[in-house]
């Protein structure tokens, strides 16, 4: 795995200390993977935060759709009395759910 660290260098490019490596695979027994920079092996993880989502090693969105559903859940306790409400026109409610609760889950 060395032509990609040296790869990296020679277009001027640095290997984070916070990098670290995941294999996917489908598999129950995850594959282990142990690539070196500089002598020191990069962690291999099993899922991390990626642009604001959850990556996982199985390639699966299950855990991400389960966290999108609890923050749009959230959003609508939060706005309940003002969606539930009566005294606000039903074209307000909607961009209201569109805009906090809708935009969510997407």
């Amino acid at each position: 795995m060395d032509v990609a660290f040296e790869e990296s260098e020679r277009k001027g490019l640095e290997i984070n200390k916070k990098s670290c490596v995941m294999v996917f695979s489908k598999k129950e027994q995850k594959p282990t993977c142990n690539i070196k920079e500089k002598d020191e092996v990069l962690e291999q993880v099993d899922q991390f935060i990626y642009l604001g989502s959850k990556v996982t090693s199985d390639g699966k969105c299950d855990t991400e759709i389960k966290i999108r559903i609890g923050i749009a859940k959230t959003s609508y306790k939060r706005l309940e009395r003002v969606l539930t409400s009566k005294s606000v026109t039903l074209a307000t409610r909607l961009r209201i759910l569109k805009c906090y609760v809708w935009s969510a889950l997407v």
